[in-house]
């Protein structure tokens, strides 16, 4: 008696051990209180998991197992306790051979509330999953968010911390890599009790109510740089990425220097010490002509010219009027050294003048020069001599230009004109200048332009010499009326004068890309189902076909599209289909698409059916297939079969051609013989004909 009872509390010892460890809810109603999640699945070799109907693990209790090399092939979710009205759990499944089972793009048609995602019976792996919470419209909830851990093949737990999860919509598992996911887990938090989240959205509201003209170019832009290099998507990052996010822009808010009042130059002078640096945590406005600026730090923007203007009635000339009235323009305006953190802004002073003309730029400093009128030359002059001249394009527009420490002149933004006339000048067309009237001046020649990737000439002048463009921007148009111009990249349309002796030197026209042979889809039309399809296309490196009628596409893989790798490979068609097929290949465009659509084929038939020996009670008709009791006198010991159709045809399985006599056919007295005629024609059906002829006792 005594060993029974130890026998029935081990028992019961045991049932409340796997009742603690997962969690099931199987007789109970959902639990009220917060919001939860509960889950089951189904994995490999051990079905259902829990094994019980409609019994569920709560979150974030541990689905699946570790080190038994066992895939997932199946889940269901659902929420439970206290659920917001139209609250949903969302879910999508990449499964081996198969892909992501519902479109990534609308969580909206994913599995939800119970549903299964995933397959049974087919041995596949479920390689990753996404997991959303949505409102009654379908959008991303408020106010809670769904997080998730699991454990993947060769990769082992994702995210790899212990205390890091993935949450609303981002991928937990691998594609493309062959991997299985072999657990998971999932829990639900309130967003109000995210800590971390709301750390970064709170700090990112205090920075978005800041105004940039307050604080200092330099601590702005590193700020700017914080929060583009640590964006938090909210769908793509773990608790632990946001946490780091936040202190990365914490770190450059913290170091942010407000701007001090304007400092202003309204006299002519030098201004900054003789020797050594001195710092402005501001701008710097000039309000006289005859400044020198030297030895300053300023961490804010120069401007020069608008307001910053002073009678000068001594320097007006016949044209240097407006009105009638005398025009207001700074002589000259010297900067030296690089001493701008900000960018210095040069804007006119009427449609007659530019203070461009009238400032000399210092080494690697970015300059900016406004130009609201249309064909205002400015002119540029560089510290060692260069002069260029650049005009805004229709309608006004913002030209950029600087000198680099070698001394090179670096242009930017969007010009209507730039021309070169000083001999050798060296100039950088940076990244996205767009020139519409680049001029090379015969005075120019030997000048080097270097064109960055993305700068764009639409019309090139070469008049002078030698000249040379480096770099692979785009140069539409090129007028060459010079002698021994190079070119690094092709202009894509160039015209040579006929004075021109010594001809351009450029690449040669680019080889035309090749295109991808159409695959070809044999056989086609009417057939007899099932039957084999082979799709080829000759040098491709894949094949992506579809069997819907829609167009494939290599980036709809797993969705309608099924991927043939190399150039040949065969499918089965058993229905009424339209397979179309594109083929790639490295170094190619794409092929055409070819379409095939495929219908149940008629059945083969013969035209005729012939006995010999006069027989009774037989006459052919091309609709029938049987002739039973049919007769020959005694006399006749054996028959011969003359079919007449198209395709292949048999009598007793031997090939017989339309027309002619099979071999001739014993028949015995008194007894039935059985002839057998087979007509097979391609793209049909065969069709069987069979003959019973007894000869008479």
């Amino acid at each position: 008696m005594k060993k029974i009872c130890v026998r029935q509390v081990v028992i019961i010892v045991m049932v409340m051990m796997l009742a603690s460890v997962f969690s099931v809810s199987v007789f109970a109603e959902e639990a009220t209180g917060e919001m939860g999640v509960a889950y089951r699945g189904h994995v490999q070799n051990k079905g259902n998991v829990p094994q019980l109907d409609n019994s569920y693990i709560d979150g974030p209790t541990e689905l699946g197992t570790r080190g038994e090399s066992l895939r997932i092939e199946g889940f269901q979710f659902k929420l439970t306790g206290t659920v917001p009205a139209g609250m949903q759990i969302r879910y999508n499944v990449h499964v081996q051979d198969k892909g992501w089972l519902y479109n990534l793009e609308d969580p909206a048609s994913w599995a939800k509330d119970g549903e299964f995602a995933g397959t049974k019976g087919e041995s596949l792996r479920i390689e990753a999953i996404k997991i959303v919470l949505l409102d009654a419209n379908g959008d991303a909830s408020n106010g809670y968010s769904v997080l998730y851990r699991g454990h993947a093949q060769n990769v082992g737990n994702l995210p790899a911390a212990d205390d890091d999860w993935l949450q609303d919509g981002a991928q937990l598992g691998t594609t493309g890599s062959g991997q299985r996911l072999e657990a998971v887990q999932v829990k639900i938090l309130k967003t109000d009790s995210n800590p971390e989240l709301e750390a970064y959205k709170t700090l990112v509201a205090a920075i978005t109510s800041l105004t940039e003209k307050d604080y200092t170019p330099s601590t702005w832009a590193d700020l700017q740089t914080a929060m583009t290099n640590h964006t938090v998507t909210f769908e793509g990052n773990t608790i632990k990425e946001i946490k780091a996010a936040t202190a990365a822009i914490q770190s450059a808010f913290d170091k942010l220097v407000k701007k001090e009042p304007a400092v202003i130059y309204d006299t002519a002078g030098i201004y900054g010490p003789a020797s050594g640096t001195e710092e402005i945590n501001g701008d710097v406005i000039v309000k006289a002509d005859g400044v020198t600026i030297q030895n300053l730090h300023i961490n804010g923007d120069l401007f020069i010219g608008e307001e910053q203007t002073v009678e000068a009635t001594e320097e007006i000339t016949a044209d240097a009027t407006s009105d009638g009235q005398p025009i207001q323009i700074l002589q000259k305006i010297v900067i030296k050294d690089d001493i701008v953190d900000g960018t210095i802004i040069i804007s006119p002073v009427t449609p007659k003048e530019s203070l461009a003309a009238k400032t000399i730029f210092p080494t690697n400093q970015s300059v900016s020069v406004e130009s609201i009128f249309e064909q205002i030359s400015n002119s540029i002059s560089l510290p060692d001599g260069t002069q260029l001249t650049a005009t805004p394009p229709a309608g006004g527009g913002t030209m950029l230009f600087g000198v680099d420490t070698n001394g090179t002149a670096t242009v930017g933004g969007s010009l209507g004109g730039l021309t070169l006339f000083t001999p050798g000048t060296t100039a950088t067309l940076s990244s996205g200048c767009r020139v519409q009237q680049l001029t090379v001046s015969p005075t120019a020649p030997n000048s080097h332009v270097a064109i960055t990737p993305t700068a764009y000439i639409i019309n090139m002048l070469i008049a002078g010499s030698g000249a040379t463009f480096t770099g692979s921007g785009t140069i539409q148009q090129a007028d060459i009326q010079a002698n021994g111009v190079i070119f690094a990249t092709r202009p894509l349309a160039y015209l040579v004068w006929p004075e021109v002796t010594v001809p351009p030197t450029m690449p040669p026209p680019p080889e035309p890309t090749p295109t991808q042979s159409q695959p070809v889809i044999s056989p086609t039309g009417a057939v007899a189902f099932p039957t084999t399809v082979i799709i080829s296309a000759q040098g491709a490196d894949a094949i992506y076909y579809t069997t819907d009628g829609s167009d494939p596409t290599m980036a709809s893989v797993g969705q309608s599209t099924t991927k043939i790798t190399g150039d040949s490979g065969e499918i089965a068609i058993s229905s009424n289909v339209t397979v179309k097929a594109i083929a790639t290949r490295g170094g190619y465009y794409n092929s055409a698409i070819t379409s095939a659509a495929y219908t149940q084929a008629t059945t083969a038939e013969l035209t005729g059916l012939e006995l010999s020996g006069t027989p009774n009670s037989y006459t052919f008709n091309s609709g029938a297939s049987d002739y039973p009791g049919v007769t020959v006198a005694n006399a006749v010991a054996a028959i011969t079969v003359t079919p007449t159709g198209t395709g292949t045809i048999t009598v007793n399985t031997d090939p017989v051609n339309s027309g002619q006599a099979s071999d001739p056919i014993s028949l015995t007295a008194g007894a039935e013989t059985l002839i057998t005629v087979v007509a097979t024609e391609t793209g049909k059906l065969p069709r069987t004909y069979t003959i019973r002829v007894t000869r008479a006792n």
